[in-house]
C-alpha cells in the first residue's frame, strides 16, 4: 500500500540523545535513559589505568596511561581529574620539559618553535648531549603537526584541570640531563651490556617470545598486506613527472595500520603510505590538505590502538626482549621506579586523600610492580642510584673518543712492531712512525665529524618537514577542512584579574612541585614557577 494503513503502528518519536525505547522481560515496553556516568564508565574501561592505595595513609592513587600526541588521551585525562577532584596531580615531566611545554603551548606554531631550537650544524655538532632531547622534541612536533595536537597535550590538560579543581601539580620524572647521561654511559659500557644480558636470560623470555610471535603472526595476511608495486609520487611542479619510491614501510607497520582500521585492502594502505611520503619528502611540492587529513585519520586510530591495554599486554614481551639495553634500562626500568616513588611520596601526606598520576601507558605495569616495595631500603637505594648521572652498572663506561683511540694506539703499536722486524732505516722509521698515527687519527676524526654532520642534518631536515606539515595543516584548519588545534590551557582560573577585570599578569604562570630527589636530601621537594 502506498499510504499508512489503520493497522500500521505509528512511527517512533524522535528521542533525545541517550534516550531510547526497549522492552523488559514479559514484553513490557520501557524507556532506556543513558546517563553520562554510564558513558564514562564504558570509555574508562577501555583506557589503560590502575588504581593503587598508599599502604600507610590509604590514599587512592589513580594512574591513567596516555600517548603523548593523542587528543583522546588529553580529553580523558581532563575528565578524570574533573571527576575525581584529587588533591595532587603527578605528571611525567621534569622542570626543563615543563618549562618548554608551557612556552610552546602559548605559540600558534609549535613545530616552528621546536625547529628554531636546531642551531647551525657547526654549533650543534659539538653539543651531542642535546641530540637526544632535541630529536625527541622534533619527532613529537612533527607528529603533533600532522595529527593536529600539541605534543604533551595530556600534561597540559592535566595542569589545566588541576587548576580548575585546586589540586597541586607535582613533577615526577627524571631530569632529562640525567636520563641522557645514563643512556650514553650504558651505551658505551661493556659491563652494562653483560649485566642486561644476564638479567634478560634469568627472566627467560625466549619461550614466551616465540609463543607471542607465533600467535601474533599470520603469514597469509602478511602476504596480502605486502605491496609488490613501487609507489609513484607525483611532482607538483607542472612537469607531470613522478618519482618511484622503492623503499616501503615494513610489513609490521602495514599490519599495525590494518589492525587499527586504516584500511582493509593493500590499495587503501598504499594510499595512506603515499600521503606519508608526500609529507616527508622535501624535494616534492608541499603536501595537500587531503594528505594531512588521511594521515590524521589513520594516526589517531593507530595511537588509540597502541595505548590500549590489550595491545600493550600483547606486545610487552616483544618490547622487553628486543629493545637496546641502554634504552630499556634507562628510559623504561629506571623511570618506572622513579615515577612509582613520585606517586608514592605525595600520597603519604597527611591531608592527601586522592592522587591522579598521568604517565605514558607503557609505565603503568612497572609502577604496579614496584608499588608494594617502595617503602623498603632496597627500593629507596635503587631510587637514589637511578638519579645518578653515571649508572652503577656502567662503571667501565668509555667516552665516545676512547674507541677510536684504542684503534689508533693499537695501529701504531702494530706498525712499529712490523717495522722493527723488517729493520728499516732510522730516517724512514721516523718518517713513517709519525705519518701513520697522524693518518689514522685523521681518519677516525673525519668519521666522527661525518657522523655528527649526518645526525645534525637529519634533525634540521625533520624540523623543516614539521614546519611544512604545520603550515599545510593550518591552511586546512583555516578553510574548515581540518579540526582546529585546541588550547588545552583554557580554564578561566588562569585569568588573574583585579576587581575591575584588568589582567594582573600578562603571562600564564604554572606553579609545580618537583618531587624527584634523593631520600637523604631533606630539601627534595622544590617549588618551581614556569611561565
Amino acid at each position: 500500500r502506498g499510504g499508512m494503513g489503520e493497522s500500521d503502528p505509528p512511527p517512533p518519536p524522535i528521542m533525545p540523545e541517550g534516550v531510547s525505547f526497549g522492552s523488559a522481560p514479559g514484553g513490557i515496553s520501557v524507556i532506556n535513559i543513558r546517563f553520562d556516568e554510564d558513558e564514562w564508565q564504558d570509555r574508562w574501561a577501555k583506557v589503560p589505568h590502575a588504581v593503587l592505595r598508599h599502604p600507610s595513609t590509604g590514599a587512592t592513587v589513580t594512574l591513567i596511561g596516555t600517548a603523548h600526541v593523542s587528543k583522546a588521551a588529553a580529553e580523558e585525562t581532563r575528565e578524570l581529574i574533573l571527576r575525581e577532584r584529587p588533591d595532587v596531580v603527578v605528571i611525567e615531566l621534569d622542570p626543563n620539559r615543563l618549562n618548554a611545554l608551557v612556552k610552546d603551548s602559548q605559540t600558534a606554531s609549535p613545530a616552528a618553535a621546536a625547529a628554531a631550537r636546531v642551531e647551525s650544524k657547526l654549533d650543534l655538532m659539538f653539543k651531542p648531549s642535546r641530540w637526544i632531547p632535541l630529536a625527541g622534541a622534533l619527532g613529537y612536533a612533527l607528529v603533533g603537526a600532522v595529527l593536529g595536537t600539541t605534543p604533551g597535550a595530556e600534561f597540559l590538560a592535566a595542569i589545566d584541570a588541576a587548576k580548575e579543581v585546586g589540586a597541586e601539580v607535582v613533577l615526577g620524572d627524571m631530569d632529562m640531563k640525567v636520563t641522557t647521561s645514563r643512556v650514553w654511559k650504558r651505551w658505551f659500557s661493556r659491563a652494562a651490556q653483560e649485566a642486561y644480558k644476564a638479567e634478560s636470560e634469568s627472566v627467560d623470555l625466549g619461550e614466551d617470545l616465540r609463543k607471542e610471535s607465533s600467535e601474533g603472526s599470520d603469514a597469509d595476511l602478511d602476504d596480502i598486506l605486502r605491496s609488490t608495486e613501487d609507489l609513484q609520487i607525483e611532482l607538483r611542479d607542472g612537469t607531470n613527472m613522478s618519482i618511484p619510491v622503492k623503499f616501503r614501510l615494513p610489513i609490521e607497520a602495514r599490519r599495525l595500520m590494518y589492525e587499527a582500521g586504516c584500511g582493509s585492502e593493500p590499495a587503501e594502505l598504499d594510499d595512506v603510505e603515499k600521503s606519508g611520503f608526500n609529507v616527508g619528502f622535501l624535494h616534492v611540492d608541499a603536501p595537500t590538505v587531503e594528505d594531512i587529513a588521511k594521515l590524521r585519520r589513520c594516526g589517531e586510530k593507530v595511537i588509540n590502538l597502541v595505548r590500549s591495554e590489550e595491545y600493550l599486554a600483547r606486545n610487552s614481551l616483544a618490547v622487553a626482549g628486543f629493545q637496546n639495553h641502554a634504552i630499556q634500562k634507562t628510559l623504561v626500568a629506571d623511570r618506572d621506579l622513579v615515577l612509582a616513588h613520585s606517586m608514592h611520596r605525595p600520597a603519604g601526606g597527611e591531608r592527601v586523600k586522592k592522587v591522579v598520576g598521568v604517565v605514558g601507558a607503557g609505565h603503568i605495569p612497572g609502577i604496579e610492580r614496584h608499588w608494594d616495595s617502595l617503602s623498603t631500603d632496597e627500593s629507596r637505594d635503587a631510587y637514589n642510584e637511578a638519579l645518578n648521572p653515571i649508572p652503577a652498572d656502567a662503571s667501565d663506561h668509555r667516552p665516545a673518543w676512547q674507541g677510536p683511540g684504542v684503534f689508533l694506539v693499537g695501529g701504531v703499536a702494530a706498525y712499529l712492531w712490523y717495522k722493527r722486524r723488517n729493520r728499516p732505516s732510522p730516517e724512514a722509521a721516523r718518517g713513517l712512525g709519525l705519518r701513520v698515527p697522524v693518518l689514522v687519527g685523521a681518519y677516525f676524526g673525519a668519521m666522527a665529524l661525518a657522523g655528527s654532520y649526518v645526525a645534525c642534518s637529519a634533525m634540521q631536515y625533520m624540523g623543516s618537514v614539521a614546519q611544512r606539515a604545520e603550515r599545510v595543516a593550518s591552511t586546512g584548519e583555516a578553510q574548515g577542512l581540518l579540526a582546529k588545534r585546541r588550547n588545552e590551557l583554557r580554564s578561566k582560573r588562569w585569568s588573574d584579574v583585579d576587581e575591575y577585570g584588568n589582567l594582573r599578569s600578562p603571562k600564564l604562570e604554572v606553579r609545580a612541585t618537583n618531587a624527584v630527589g634523593a631520600y637523604r636530601d631533606v630539601s627534595a621537594d622544590k617549588k618551581y614557577l614556569f611561565r
